[in-house]
């Protein structure tokens, strides 16, 4: 080459058919003495792509050469590796739901297919709804998450017909991954409560509340997966009680020092005690905020049914794989709950006793006594 009106020849070997040829390779090389440390500095370039390498105190001038065509060789490899792994990457749209509701979310998921080997990060990407923006994400590596959920509340007055969900994904050679799935609205009027659609126990919460033995966490919220509280159980219990006509009044406050006068519970709590239904975790202490267990639950109704003289029918039995694990306390408790279908055993076939029961799950039981005892609720709802 030229420079400067200079005629300067071009020592760098990799471009010199021999010994070190290195297709695609220009550029010169630097570092030409054992001083230097037998460094070479070069770039290829193949298919539009370019690899740049460096070797430093190669060792000789030789091995300067082989140091740098590994490192070339590895570098068009690896683009060759990426681009393959990006053309393979695709998206799938998945949700909890075949239609939404009003004054519900909907929970969709991106399932990144392909991405075993993906070990290397993407620029990130954006979900859309009916053609707006409504979340953004940034880089990532899909082979450590392989999958990104959008949650999505369709408000109580939307006028939607239909949710056309977008996702797109951006890839780091410029192109960029779509998927998209179109969920109807459905005409059912606004949910109760924007987290119970889709869930397994929604029709019962929602005729639970309806029957007014049950409220929400806050004016949005039923929680139904959350856990059951003592506070809560009895306050429901008492409430069940009222609407069958049952008097709830007392003699005295409840004696413990955690339930104090005007909690919502309050008066609940004293007349469960009075009436021998529940007792404290001590002897001054109730425990309103303690989560209540299944064989509790069976042992709080067991102790209802008993003092208001209640016979539910049943022939079921406590054939269960776990039925062992059912406390001392609370065997003849559980024994009756389960003999009457009150409480049943989850689908793997274990009655799970001290799991801890959830709102959803309490929710059923109350209705399975209500439709079992034949009860007439007054004051709302539909009994």
């Amino acid at each position: 080459m030229s420079f400067q009106g200079r005629t300067i020849q071009n020592t760098n070997e990799l471009l010199r058919r021999g010994a070190h040829f290195f297709y695609g390779a220009d550029g010169f090389r630097t570092g030409t003495t054992r001083e230097a440390g037998w460094c070479l500095a070069a770039t290829a370039e193949r298919d539009g792509r370019r690899v740049i390498s460096i070797v430093m105190a190669a060792g000789g001038h030789d091995r300067r050469y082989v140091d740098t065509r590994l490192l070339l060789d590895f570098g068009f490899s690896e683009l060759a590796r990426r681009d393959s792994l990006i053309d393979g990457i695709s998206a799938e749209l998945t949700t909890n739901v075949d239609t939404v509701r009003r004054n519900t979310s909907v929970t969709v998921t991106a399932r990144l297919e392909s991405v075993d080997s993906f070990d290397f990060s993407v620029p990130g990407g954006n979900w859309t709804v009916n053609g707006r923006t409504v979340a953004t994400f940034g880089p990532f590596t899909p082979a450590h998450q392989r999958s990104l959920t959008l949650t999505h509340l369709l408000p109580a007055d939307s006028a939607a017909e239909a949710l056309d969900i977008g996702f797109t994904l951006n890839l780091p050679d410029g192109t960029v991954r779509t998927a998209a799935l179109t969920l109807p609205v459905s005409d059912q009027p606004p949910a109760l409560f924007r987290d119970i659609h889709g869930h397994w126990a929604e029709a019962h919460v929602e005729r639970a509340v309806g029957l007014g033995l049950f409220s929400g966490v806050n004016a949005d919220q039923f929680m139904p997966n959350g856990d059951m509280t003592r506070a809560m159980f009895v306050t429901v219990l008492g409430r069940l009680a009222t609407r069958m006509g049952i008097d709830l009044s007392t003699s005295a406050p409840a004696p413990f020092g955690d339930v104090s006068a005007g909690r919502f519970y309050s008066p609940y709590v004293a007349w469960a005690f009075e009436q021998g239904i529940v007792r404290g975790v001590s002897d001054t202490q109730f425990g309103p905020n303690h989560v209540v267990t299944r064989q509790e639950v069976a042992t709080f109704f067991h102790r209802f049914m008993q003092h208001y003289e209640f016979e539910l029918p049943g022939e079921r039995t406590m054939s269960f794989p776990d039925a062992d694990l059912v406390s001392g306390f609370a065997r003849e408790a559980m024994a009756e709950a389960v003999r009457t279908g009150l409480i049943t055993g989850y689908a793997d076939g274990r009655l799970a006793p001290r799991n801890t029961a959830t709102r959803a799950q309490v929710a059923v039981i109350f209705l399975r006594f209500v439709d079992a005892s034949g009860a007439v609720l007054t004051g709302l709802g539909e009994e």
